[in-house]
């Protein structure tokens, strides 16, 4: 079977993760996780999908005793984006909201460090980079940091 990437199928895979990891006792507990964007309304904590971006530049192997099999190896980029808001704004503003939200990307960093294949068999997925940003509005503090996460696999069908 022919696959053109398998970065979607890593984002379903991480984020499925994610929403089982939001029971009690779990490092996302109380926080929505949501495939897509949602609006955070009142006093909300949302981890949620964005863009995917993959590259299959450089590394194949050729493969096969008969008809020749290519194997080819992606690079995929994933954003994950950790949304704060607290409304009314906390005396201190986005300071709040800032260390809620690095306290949210440090438990995304434990779960890609104890299970760099969360994106699927096949795969090894790590924190690559991101960017963060914080507003305050009316009625609200926010907080937005995004993790871009780097999953590398093979184009054989297998994720």
């Amino acid at each position: 079977m022919s696959v053109s990437t398998n970065a979607y199928a890593i984002k379903r895979a991480i984020f499925a993760r994610l929403a089982a990891l939001t029971g009690v006792g779990e490092p996302f507990e109380g926080i929505s996780i949501s495939y897509d964007w949602r609006q955070p309304k009142d006093t909300m904590t949302i981890i949620h999908g964005g863009r995917v971006e993959f590259d299959q530049s450089g590394e194949e192997d050729i493969v096969g005793a008969g008809p020749v099999a290519m194997i080819i190896y992606e690079s995929a980029l994933i954003d994950v984006h950790i949304h704060v808001r607290v409304a009314p704004s906390p005396v201190d503003g986005s300071e709040t909201t800032e260390a809620d939200a690095e306290a949210i990307g440090d438990a995304l960093a434990g779960v890609l460090h104890t299970e760099p294949a969360v994106g699927g068999a096949g795969t090894t997925t790590r924190l690559r980079g991101g960017f963060g940003d914080s507003w305050d509005d009316d009625d609200s503090s926010n907080t937005l940091l995004t993790f871009q996460l780097q999953a590398r696999s093979r184009l054989d069908g297998t994720t």
